[in-house]
């Protein structure tokens, strides 16, 4: 069975929707954080990948520096995950535990997952600032045409990096 899916609940309590600022699913991140965990040698992949970057700021990105900083351990990292939405610890359980992705998968695994948060937080970013846009109407200030254009351009090559790793796999 697939592991359960992990969430991250925006403000006020709202799953779904356009993502307001700074509130982002962080699903790969976290499947990137069990493969850490399950895989101490991919420690140089994670911090490559800037993974507690990745994550929310608190426990999880927390461990995550933890993990890259030296190895704890599968049931060590679980334990260290008081307080996170218990979704979230199943999917970690099951990814980094018995029957989890096996090792010669798990760095492509690592780096697919880093990516695909990397472009869930570029599609947030996007969405922030067409908001802005929209409301500041035309002419579009420079900045922000060039802060849009920027994003662009990093979910381009994100989505070229993803293309890359899933036709290596």
């Amino acid at each position: 069975a697939p592991p359960p899916r992990a969430t991250e609940r925006p403000a006020g309590g709202r799953l779904g929707g356009a993502p307001r600022l700074g509130v982002i699913h962080r699903v790969p991140a976290v499947d990137a954080l069990a493969l850490l965990a399950a895989h101490p040698d991919l420690a140089p992949i994670a911090e490559e990948e800037h993974l507690p970057g990745l994550l929310p700021p608190g426990t999880l990105a927390e461990l995550a520096r933890e993990l890259i900083r030296a190895p704890l351990g599968v049931e060590a990292a679980l334990a260290r995950l008081d307080g996170v939405e218990p979704t979230t610890v199943a999917r970690i359980r099951a990814l980094a535990g018995p029957g989890g992705v096996e090792r010669p998968a798990a760095e492509r695994r690592l780096r697919e997952a880093a990516v695909r948060s990397g472009i869930e937080a570029v599609v947030a970013e996007q969405a922030r600032l067409n908001a802005l846009i929209a409301r500041r109407g035309a002419p579009i200030p420079e900045d922000l045409l060039l802060e849009a254009q920027v994003a662009a351009r990093r979910r381009a090559e994100l989505e070229r990096r993803l293309r890359a790793l899933g036709a290596a796999g």
